[in-house]
């Protein structure tokens, strides 16, 4: 048998928006995405899947009867929010915005949205995992820690209020 261990510096405000996704959901994947993108993926079964969970917790409480609170840290950053007075109507991306977007200036950041209404987005050296919902031509993305985010649809696209546009795999770039 060969054991590999990979590490990685995690913030607390990245440890505290983990905190609900890790303990209170069953771990079902694991995605690792190492220098070159080299990607690692594998499904965890039930059992093991709880017994992820359980040993986050058991984490977390060891930072809590430690003293160390991150509670502080969540709620720190806040999104620029899309003027929802705007949200077209006549389109409705609800049923077709489920897939994979990658951000049109740096292709190794992505958000993959599920079609049970889950997402998962890779930024940087983070990745996060949350809620969305599409209503009209606006999605409205939700973070464990209840940070949430508004952003167009456009065609083949998100494009976020500073600008950012993630272009759908496959789907075309567009521009704003």
């Amino acid at each position: 048998m060969t054991t590999v261990v990979l590490s990685a510096v995690v913030q607390d405000n990245e440890l505290a928006t983990l905190r609900d996704a890790l303990t209170s959901r069953q771990i079902d994947s694991f995605r690792i995405v190492l220098s070159g993108d080299v990607r690692i993926e594998k499904s965890v079964n039930d059992n093991n899947g709880k017994k992820l969970m359980e040993k986050f917790s058991c984490f977390y409480q060891l930072l809590d009867k430690r003293g160390i609170n991150l509670s502080a840290v969540t709620g720190s950053q806040t999104y620029a929010p899309v003027d929802t007075s705007v949200i077209d109507t006549s389109v409705d991306y609800s049923k077709s915005a489920a897939g994979k977007y990658v951000n049109q200036k740096n292709r190794t950041e992505y958000i993959e949205l599920k079609p049970d209404g889950s997402f998962y987005v890779q930024r940087k050296t983070s990745g996060y995992t949350g809620r969305y919902e599409v209503t009209g031509n606006i999605i409205t993305t939700v973070l464990p820690d209840g940070r949430a985010g508004r952003d167009k649809i456009q065609a083949d696209a998100i494009i976020e209020p500073d600008g950012t546009i993630w272009v759908r795999e496959g789907g075309s770039p567009t521009t704003q």
